[in-house]
């Protein structure tokens, strides 16, 4: 369209240049005229340019299709692995497991620990101790090639050592099985030690003697050594039971009548009981 303009311009000015160059003695009136003519008709098309441009410009964007901007693509970033056994050439890595005899479940009042002391040159310094995962598994990396022992504790088991070798660039498993610790054995049981002496007290040796339990009607027997005691294990109740004792003697001359006794035990308790035997046997 400016060219086009531009051409109609050209013509007109050509036009003009002529129609003087002839002399023509009307020549300045249509000249002014033609110039006129010209300029109202360059405006004009200048007027309808600049609406069509304005147009263009408002109409493009709406009619152009959308371009689809791609979403942002973002490159994870590797994990390295832990601890990696080529990342140092001289050291290597514990990785284990603490397996439990019940098959407990975690218990974060009551953990279980891994300690590791250090064990080559015998400095026997303590190296490190830390709780497990929650899964009784445990991993320890990046330490210098060795000899180590290791301990593995938990509140209410029996506790495990073990001597590990860590080799350089390597992984060195381990397993440790913990027992669960019985319950208390609860003593139940008392003693009772009989003396058996003569009028003299002199102990008897070779006296028959025993014990019983008059609830339970228990009852044990035999003879007294070359002291005069003789030992009997008995049951107790928690809050004692009373045992009673009974010696004779058929060896002494005069041979001697029985003579009785009571005491008192406890259990885990030891008692003595002095039967003297003062009455000949008729």
């Amino acid at each position: 369209m400016h060219k086009r303009i531009w051409r109609r311009a050209a013509v007109g000015l050509v036009s003009g240049g002529l129609l003087l160059a002839m002399g023509c003695s009307a020549g300045s009136g249509i000249v002014k005229d033609l110039i006129d003519e010209f300029l109202k008709t360059a405006k004009s098309e200048v007027t309808v340019t600049q609406a069509k441009v304005t147009e263009y410009n408002n109409k493009v964007p709406a009619e152009l299709p959308p371009v689809a901007i791609p979403p942002q693509q973002t490159t994870p970033v590797p994990v390295p692995p832990l601890e990696n056994p080529q990342a140092t050439p001289t050291k290597g890595h514990i990785q284990g497991t603490i397996v439990l005899s019940d098959s407990a479940a975690w218990d974060a009042t009551k953990p279980a620990q891994i300690g590791v002391r250090i064990t080559t040159g015998g400095n026997g310094d303590v190296y490190y101790s830390e709780d497990t995962n929650t899964d009784y598994t445990f991993r320890r990396g990046n330490i210098e090639a060795g000899t180590y022992h290791l301990r593995a504790t938990r509140v209410g088991y029996i506790s495990q050592e073990k001597d590990v070798v860590v080799v350089a660039q390597q992984i060195t498993p381990v397993t440790f099985n913990l027992q669960k610790v019985p319950p208390a054995q609860v003593n139940t049981k008392g003693e009772v030690e009989i003396l058996v002496t003569n009028a003299n007290n002199q102990p008897v040796a070779g006296a028959l003697c025993g014990v019983s339990d008059g609830n339970k009607g228990s009852v044990q027997a035999g003879k007294t050594d070359a002291n005069g005691k003789a030992l009997f294990v008995v049951e107790c109740a928690a809050n004692g039971t009373i045992w009673g004792g009974e010696a004779a003697s058929l060896t002494t001359v005069p041979p001697m009548k029985s003579k009785m006794g009571a005491v008192s035990v406890n259990r885990g308790e030891k008692k003595s009981l002095t039967l003297k035997l003062t009455e000949p046997l008729s």
